[in-house]
């Protein structure tokens, strides 16, 4: 792969124009028993950060995508802000103050009753065009429902008690686009709410919505425009494209300009370049429950526990994108380290980098034409090179244990000879006592 020359870089030898992300999901505050493991889980999260924030930090922003609460209460918002403050003062004493950016959950609303019959139609109907284009027109009747399932959220999202970035409003509760500039270099990050059809439990994976209007209200009513004046642009959403219906992937297609997509809910961590339109996908990076000991579904699996950080830096014609994921030793020991086995790491790195190339949604691709692989090819080289390392580490095991035994078959024959040659000179003594 063709390398470019680094700009000149801060004293972790990262690009001074590289933007540092740190990516949390599904905390769920509010479940019992989390209250009483959160004392240990928190101490454990500080530790790592601290660690951490001399390998890949400083953060420039901290992307939380969703499922803060459990059940969307106040007294629930109110336990996240004293885990934010909490942060932030660790940051504050490794001398940065990075940005807040979140995105609701399907646990960060407090769901209508059963009985509610917008609530009813809105999951039910919602594939009926005209109900779509009254919730696009901004409609109370539908609205209305929407904005009291998320107004815990949304007064907490105001007001988080940390720094955030100024971000332009969109349609529905949690909808946002923002712009931060880092040495000259322009990001553009558009949060959506893709829960606002979650009023109870009857949606299911693949049938999700993305409005077009969602994508363009808080990008100044065009998407394309304002990706065209950043030099790159990140997606946050709580749930994964396998969660969207096929309608709403055609909407985030990878020609919007999107480097990367952060998101969560399903408490397992992920790399995958292919959910978005295929192999020309955008990079989804899936990330892990920060922490939540409970089982998943009643399945007897548990979630899985961890975090990730990550580096994006523009380059000629593409961003380097460098990911280090953290995951929970186990359910029972929530002590931080690399996660190898998700991301199948080699065992001497902690983190992964691909680069994606820009494909003209951006004001960076305007600079190169220079060809890149693909995030899904890149993705499979190094999962191919990975996977050469791992049959050569087994060829040479395999070698050495040959050679071992070839060594240990000529001991076993040494000592069968040795054995015949005493059994020979025992019958020759014998012969001889005969003869005699």
């Amino acid at each position: 792969m063709i390398r470019v020359p680094h700009p000149p870089s801060d004293r972790r030898g990262y690009a001074k124009t590289s933007i540092g992300i740190l990516h949390f999901t599904d905390l769920h505050f509010g479940m019992a028993e989390l209250k009483e493991w959160w004392p240990y889980v928190g101490d454990e999260l500080m530790n790592d950060l601290e660690y951490l924030s001399g390998v890949a930090g400083p953060w420039d922003l901290v992307a939380f995508t969703g499922d803060f609460a459990q059940k969307g209460s106040k007294e629930e918002f109110e336990d996240v802000r004293h885990l934010l403050k909490r942060l932030w003062k660790l940051f504050d004493e490794k001398g940065y103050r990075p940005r807040l950016l979140t995105v609701p959950g399907n646990h960060d609303l407090q769901r209508p009753g059963e009985d509610d019959p917008v609530a009813r139609t809105l999951q039910r109907e919602f594939g009926d065009p005209a109900i779509q284009r009254a919730v696009a027109r901004g409609d109370p009747a539908y609205l209305s429902t929407i904005e009291s399932a998320f107004e815990q959220f949304e007064l907490w999202s105001r007001q988080p008690g940390v720094d955030v970035v100024s971000t332009r409003r969109g349609l529905l509760p949690g909808d946002f686009a923002a712009t931060f500039v880092k040495n000259e270099v322009k990001v553009g990050v558009l949060g959506l709410n893709t829960a606002f059809l979650q009023l109870s439990d009857e949606m299911q994976e693949g049938s999700l919505a993305v409005l077009p209007r969602q994508i363009h209200a808080p990008c100044d009513d065009n998407l394309v425009d304002w990706a065209h004046g950043h030099d790159f642009c990140v997606l946050l959403t709580h749930h994964p494209p396998s969660w969207l219906s096929a309608k709403a992937l055609a909407e985030l297609n990878p020609e919007r300009g999107f480097v990367l997509h952060l998101c969560g809910h399903m408490h397992e961590p992920n790399m995958r370049a292919d959910w978005l339109s295929g192999a020309q996908g955008t990079p989804v990076l899936l990330g892990a429950s920060l922490y939540s000991d409970i089982e998943w579904g009643g399945t007897g699996q548990g979630r899985i526990s961890g975090y990730s950080a990550c580096r994006l830096e523009p380059i000629e014609g593409a961003v380097r994108v460098r990911v280090w994921p953290r995951i929970a030793a186990s359910r029972r020991n929530s002590r931080l380290r690399s996660d190898v086995e998700y991301f199948q790491l080699p065992r001497d790195r902690e983190e992964i980098e691909v680069e994606i190339p820009l494909r003209g949604g951006s004001r960076q691709s305007k600079r190169s034409t220079r060809a890149h692989p693909t995030a899904a090819e890149i993705l499979s080289l190094e999962a191919i090179a990975r996977r050469i390392v791992d049959v050569s580490r087994g060829q040479e095991e395999l070698e050495n244990y040959a050679a071992e035994a070839t060594r240990r078959d000529a001991e076993r024959e040494a000592e069968m000879a040795e054995i015949w040659r005493t059994l020979g000179e025992f019958r020759r003594r014998l012969d001889h006592l005969d003869g005699a």
